[in-house]
C-alpha cells in the first residue's frame, strides 16, 4: 500500500492536495517578499487550518487523540500564558466539522451510503435552525445571539463528526487511551493544587472566586480547567473509560484510583450522583439488574432534589433586561424571575438573553479579572432551563428527543455485546446529569469532547455490527 493509501487518500484527491499546498507555499513566499505581515499571518492560519482538516480526514485517530489534551489544557494556557488562545478551540472544531462535511460529500458523490444516523442528523439540524431563527427573541441578531448559536451548535456538529470520520474503531481506541491518560494527569494536578494551596495559585495567575473557589475552608481543585465543575465532568469521563473500556488489572486500578482521588478534591456534590449512576450502569453491564434499578432510583431522587432544591451550589444572578442583573439564591426562585411571562415558555426569551452566551458577549477574546467578576452572574444553573430560555419548550422537546435517540442507539449496541454501547450510555449519563446543575450542553470542554466521543462510540459499534442498527 502506498503512503497515500495509508492516510486514507485516493489518487483523485492527491492532485488537489498537492496543488493546494503548492499555491499556499507560493502565496506565503510572495507575501513575505512584499512584506505584509498580516497577510502572512492569515495565510499561515489558513495553511494550518487546511492541514488540520486533512488530518481529521486522513488520520482521525491521531487528530482526536491530540485534540483531547489540547482542549483540556487550553483554559490554563489562556490564564497563565496566552490570553488570546481561546478561539483556537473554535478553529479546531471548525476544521473537524469541515472534515466531516468533506467526507459526507465524498460518500454522496460516490453513491455510497452516508455515515451517521438520519434521525440524529434531522434533530441536530432542527435544533440549530431554532437557534439561527431565534423566534423567541423576535428574530433579533446581535453578538449574544451569535455566541449562543456558536456555543450550542459546535458540540452538536462534533457529535455528527464523530459519527462520520473514517476508521471509528481505531479512532475510539486512541481517543479512550488519550482521555484516560489526560484525566490521570489533570487529576494529579488537582491533588497537587491542594498541596500548593490557594495563595500560591493566585500568585501563579489564577483568580479568587473565578478559578480558586472554596466549600467552607476546603479548596475546590480545578486542574487545568476553568472551574471545579468542568474539572469534575472531565474526570467522570475518565472514570467511565476506566469502568467501561479498560480491562480489569493493575493499570485500570491505578488509573481509577488517581482519577477518583482527584475527583474527591473537586467537592462537587453532583459528581457523587453521577458516580452512583455509573455504578448502576456497571451493575447492569454485568447482569445485576435489581441492584442497578435500586441505584437508578437513588439517582432519580437525587436529581429531583438538586433541581428543586432551595439553595443553589453558589450565588447566581440572572439578566433582567438590557443592563439589569437580578441576584437570587436558589434555582427555583431564579427561574421564576427569568420566566415571569408565561408566554416566553413555548419559544423562549431569545438566544443569548441569559446564560453563557449573554456573559460571553461582554468581552472579545480575553478579559480582566474585574470584568469577569462583573459579568459572572449571567451564567445559569441548568442546561435544560438554559435551553428553554433560548429556544423554549419546543427546543427542549427536540433536545430530549435527540438525547433519547442517542440512548436508544447506545442500548442497541449493548444488546450485541459491544463495550462501545456501555461507553455511550456512560458518557450520555454524565452529560444528562451534569446538565441538571450546569449549562453542560454548551460547556467547554464538557460538551465538545463528550458529544464527539459519543459519536465515535456509535460509529465504532456500527462498523462492527451494521445489521444491529
Amino acid at each position: 500500500m502506498t503512503w497515500a493509501g495509508r492516510l486514507g487518500l485516493t489518487r483523485d484527491e492527491l492532485p488537489a492536495l498537492l496543488a493546494g499546498a503548492f499555491v499556499t507555499f507560493l502565496a506565503v513566499a510572495a507575501s513575505t517578499r512584499i512584506g505584509e505581515p498580516l497577510i502572512l499571518a492569515a495565510l499561515i492560519a489558513l495553511g494550518v487550518f487546511f492541514l488540520v482538516v486533512v488530518a481529521f480526514i486522513a488520520v482521525p485517530h491521531i487528530s482526536i487523540a491530540a485534540m483531547i489534551p489540547l482542549f483540556v489544557v487550553l483554559p490554563s494556557l489562556k490564564v497563565l500564558l496566552v490570553p488570546w488562545i481561546g478561539p483556537l478551540k473554535d478553529v479546531i472544531g471548525l476544521a473537524a466539522i469541515s472534515a466531516g462535511a468533506t467526507i459526507v460529500v465524498q460518500q454522496a458523490s460516490a453513491g455510497r451510503k452516508l455515515p451517521g444516523d438520519l434521525w440524529i442528523t434531522l434533530l441536530v439540524g432542527f435544533l440549530i435552525g431554532l437557534y439561527l431563527v431565534n423566534l423567541g427573541g423576535g428574530l433579533q441578531r446581535d453578538l449574544a445571539w451569535a455566541h449562543g448559536v456558536r456555543l450550542f451548535s459546535e458540540p452538536l456538529l462534533l457529535l455528527l463528526v464523530g459519527m462520520t470520520l473514517k476508521h471509528p474503531r481505531r479512532t475510539l481506541r486512541w481517543a479512550m487511551t488519550s482521555l484516560i491518560a489526560t484525566a490521570c494527569v489533570v487529576a494529579t494536578i488537582g491533588v497537587l493544587q491542594q498541596v500548593v494551596g490557594p495563595a500560591r495559585l493566585v500568585q501563579l495567575g489564577y483568580e479568587y472566586d473565578i478559578h480558586v473557589r472554596f466549600v467552607g475552608n476546603h479548596l475546590r481543585s480545578f486542574g487545568t480547567l476553568d472551574e471545579p465543575f468542568a474539572y469534575a465532568a472531565l474526570l467522570l469521563f475518565g472514570l467511565a473509560g476506566v469502568f467501561m473500556w479498560m480491562r480489569r488489572g493493575i493499570l485500570a486500578a491505578v488509573a481509577g484510583s488517581i482519577i477518583g482521588l482527584g475527583l474527591l478534591f473537586s467537592f462537587v456534590r453532583s459528581a457523587a450522583m453521577v458516580l452512583v449512576a455509573l455504578a448502576a450502569l456497571w451493575l447492569a453491564k454485568h447482569g445485576r439488574m435489581v441492584q442497578a434499578g435500586f441505584l437508578t432510583a437513588i439517582v432519580i431522587a437525587s436529581a429531583i432534589v438538586l433541581i428543586a432544591g432551595e439553595q443553589a451550589e453558589q450565588r447566581r444572578t440572572v439578566r433582567g433586561g438590557d443592563s439589569v442583573y437580578i441576584t437570587i439564591n436558589g434555582r427555583t426562585e431564579a427561574w421564576k424571575v427569568v420566566f415571569d411571562n408565561p408566554w416566553d415558555l413555548p419559544l423562549g426569551k431569545g438566544v443569548g438573553e441569559v446564560g453563557t452566551a449573554a456573559e460571553r458577549a461582554t468581552f472579545s477574546i480575553s478579559r480582566t479579572a474585574e470584568e469577569a467578576r462583573a459579568h459572572e452572574g449571567s451564567v445559569v444553573d441548568s442546561g435544560y432551563f438554559a435551553t428553554v430560555a433560548d429556544i423554549g419548550l419546543v427546543g427542549l422537546a427536540a433536545l430530549l428527543m435527540l438525547l433519547g435517540r442517542l440512548v436508544v442507539l447506545g442500548y442497541r449496541a449493548t444488546r450485541v455485546g459491544e463495550r462501545t454501547g456501555w461507553l455511550t450510555l456512560s458518557f450520555l449519563t454524565i452529560l444528562l446529569l451534569d446538565a441538571v446543575t450546569r449549562e453542560s450542553f454548551s460547556g467547554f470542554p464538557t460538551a465538545f469532547l463528550g458529544l464527539l466521543i459519543v459519536g465515535v462510540t456509535l460509529a465504532a459499534a456500527v462498523e462492527d455490527t451494521p445489521d444491529a442498527f
